[in-house]
C-alpha cells in the first residue's frame, strides 16, 4: 500500500469517527435539551403552585387579621375604662372584691366607686331593696 493510500483510510477512518462522534454529541444534546425543558416545566409548575398556596396564605392571613380587628373592636367596646367613660362605675369594698348587690355591704361599711375621672369613697348608711324601690323608697 502506498502512503497516499494509508493516509485516505486513516481519513475515511477519522472522518467516520468524527462523523459517529457528531451524531452522539447531537443526541445527547437533544436528550440534554430535552430533560432541561421537562425541569424547567417541573419548576414552572412548582412554582406555580407555590405561588398559588402564598396567594391562599395571604388571602387567609387577612381575613385572619380582619377577625383579630374585629375581635379587638369587641374588646374595646367591654374594656372597664370604657365603660366608665360611657357613664358606668365600678363600685368595690376596702379588700377590693367588687359590689354586685345590697346584699354584698353592711351599714357603715366604707366603699370605693371608681369614675371615669376618679374615685369616690362613701360610707353605706342604707340599703334599697329593687323590688321595694318601686313600691315605695323604704330604707333598710
Amino acid at each position: 500500500r502506498s502512503a497516499e493510500e494509508t493516509w485516505s483510510a486513516i481519513t475515511a477512518v477519522a472522518t467516520a469517527q468524527v462523523a459517529a462522534a457528531g451524531t452522539a454529541l447531537g443526541s445527547r444534546a437533544a436528550r440534554v435539551a430535552s430533560r432541561t425543558h421537562q425541569a424547567v416545566a417541573r419548576s414552572d409548575e412548582r412554582l406555580r403552585a407555590r405561588t398559588d398556596r402564598l396567594g391562599r396564605v395571604g388571602l387567609m392571613l387577612e381575613r385572619a387579621r380582619a377577625g383579630i380587628d374585629e375581635r379587638d373592636r369587641r374588646v374595646a367596646l367591654l374594656d372597664p375604662v370604657r365603660l366608665l367613660e360611657r357613664g358606668w362605675s365600678i363600685t368595690t369594698r376596702d379588700d377590693g372584691r367588687p359590689v354586685r348587690g345590697i346584699a354584698d355591704v353592711a351599714i357603715g361599711e366604707r366603699l370605693s366607686t371608681r369614675l371615669a375621672d376618679g374615685t369616690v369613697t362613701s360610707t353605706v348608711t342604707g340599703t334599697v331593696d329593687g323590688t321595694e324601690e318601686a313600691d315605695g323608697d323604704e330604707q333598710h
